[in-house]
């Protein structure tokens, strides 16, 4: 999703029209058409008021929301693992360090 998509969906979703986004920012309706059509990129004070009139954060709006963990595949997983910084891709294998073994302990309880 682009930039344009996303201030069409974010407008969307508080029930806007274009007209009444527009009036909001002091800007004319096609503006607002221009950006969700990408015609037209927004400035940086046009993304904060942006944000603000849809009650998001200029974050949400900017960026491409990140995929949730819906499926159990491995490489889903090892794919959203690649997309994290090192510390965090440490932090990570650590937790599965501690599953494991206790995993391992749970097993040997059991046999004894």
């Amino acid at each position: 999703m682009d930039l344009g998509d996303r201030i069409a969906h974010y407008r969307k979703l508080q029930r806007m029209t274009q007209s009444h986004l527009a009036e909001k920012l002091g800007v004319k309706a096609p503006h607002v058409s221009r950006w969700e059509n990408n015609k037209v990129k927004p400035n940086s004070k046009a993304l904060e008021e942006l944000a603000e009139a849809l009650g998001i954060s200029i974050s949400e709006l900017v960026a491409e929301p990140e995929p949730k963990l819906n499926g159990s595949s491995s490489a889903h997983f090892i794919s959203a693992i690649e997309r994290l910084d090192e510390e965090d891709r440490e932090v990570v294998k650590r937790v599965i360090e501690g599953l494991l073994t206790r995993k391992r302990v749970q097993a040997a309880l059991e046999i004894g």
